[in-house]
């Protein structure tokens, strides 16, 4: 998913979104048990976030993603990596554009 997701045609694109890939990569983090499967999964939400607004409001729609990933930049939280530190800040930047515009998701 994170290479389908990489650097991606607009077929690809629309392919993804119809799948609802943002939503269930979403949920795949929320989930995660072992830090190299979150790592990957969270790479390949940070490439889905940065293509469009209705894959950003997937991410955003989903009980628990935003503290979730707030949670994860916690330098002092020992459990997760650098690299799903720096993917939780990507994503995060990703969808600011879609938190300042909805009052939900603040």
């Amino acid at each position: 998913m994170r290479n389908l997701s990489w650097r991606t045609d607009s077929r690809s694109m629309i392919a993804l979104r119809r799948v609802q890939a943002a939503h269930r990569l979403t949920l795949a983090v929320l989930s995660a048990k072992r830090e190299p499967t979150l790592r990957t999964t969270l790479s390949a939400l940070w490439n889905l976030s940065s293509h469009c607004t209705t894959n950003k409001k997937a991410v955003c729609s989903v009980d628990g993603a935003l503290a979730f990933l707030v949670d994860a930049l916690d330098v002092g939280n020992q459990s997760k990596g650098l690299a799903v530190m720096e993917s939780s800040g990507g994503i995060l930047r990703n969808l600011c554009s879609v938190i300042v515009t909805s009052l939900e998701y603040r």
